[in-house]
């Protein structure tokens, strides 16, 4: 989001303070530890006992993989917010909450869809509900108010991504998001391409996080900005690692008997190392110039 970078005058005609100084509002960083609470919360009851669900989760869920996979983004998704609590610029992690605001979109819809799968006399479930009614709005509303510090894409001190990484990630994006369409509209047909069994719950489900990811990389496609890309690789990087170990823990949930059953790891481990390798080259770079 590009700010205003110029600074105001009080009625004294004295400068006041820029509103591009790129800080991080107290408010901001209140939102944002409650949701590494909650995120690491939600990640430990995925991950740590996927096959627990029914009595631990919002709704059961079956085989282990799509718990997993949940947790390994929840897990990644604390991180991202304790960096945005921990953080001195806003740019470096806020400038791409909006794919937040969408991830949670899809996420409610997919809970109203499918409103009656859910375990609702469980705390877990009132947990859900209430975080994705709420987040939309609210990651929103802190994305545009506290986004008037962003200082844009004109700041002098920023290193510049190469065409070529924002061209690749571009095309990522649009794959991801038309398979996150295909997984949501039509959550029966993709269960018969999808490497372990799904249902039209958890297929949105997935769908949801394809959506994140897409949008993710939409901005970052937009914006040149290498400081921006940070928190994000390394968010990836953390996801990828995640999801190695487990689709190791649930390797006989692969049907062998679908293609994806091998793309899909296949492709989970190169993306993250691709772009490990990208992340430390373009810090080599950043830091000689």
């Amino acid at each position: 989001m590009v700010a205003n970078s110029h600074a105001g005058e009080d009625r004294s005609g004295v400068a006041t303070e820029s509103y591009a100084d790129d800080r991080i509002y107290l408010v901001t960083r209140i939102v944002a530890g409650l949701l590494v609470l909650i995120l690491a919360i939600g990640a430990s009851l995925l991950y740590i006992w996927p096959l627990e669900t029914e009595s631990r989760f919002a709704w059961p869920i079956s085989p282990a993989m799509t718990p997993l996979l949940m947790g390994a983004g929840y897990y990644a998704g604390a991180y991202y917010f304790l960096r945005l609590l921990l953080g001195h610029r806003w740019s470096h992690v806020g400038a791409t909450l909006p794919a937040v605001a969408v991830f949670a979109t899809v996420m409610l819809i997919t809970t109203v869809i499918h409103w009656d799968l859910f375990t609702h006399d469980h705390l877990a479930f009132y947990i859900w509900t209430g975080v994705y009614i709420i987040a939309p709005p609210l990651v929103v509303g802190i994305w545009y108010w506290n986004g008037r510090r962003d200082p844009g894409r004109t700041a002098e001190d920023e290193y510049p991504t190469p065409g070529w990484a924002r061209m690749i990630v571009g095309a990522l994006a649009v794959g991801a998001i038309a398979l996150a369409a295909f997984l949501f509209l039509a959550p029966g047909t993709s269960a018969d391409f999808w490497p372990w069994a799904i249902s039209p719950l958890t297929s949105r489900v997935l769908a949801g996080w394809l959506m994140l990811s897409g949008t993710t990389s939409v901005v970052l496609a937009l914006d040149p900005r290498w400081s921006i890309w940070r928190v994000p690789l390394q968010t990836l990087v953390i996801w990828s690692v995640l999801m190695t170990i487990g689709m190791i823990r649930a390797v006989d949930d692969f049907d062998s008997n679908v293609a994806a059953s091998w793309m899909f790891p296949v492709g989970v481990t190169f993306v993250g190392a691709a772009f490990l390798l990208f992340y430390v080259y373009m810090e080599r770079a950043s830091q000689s110039t």
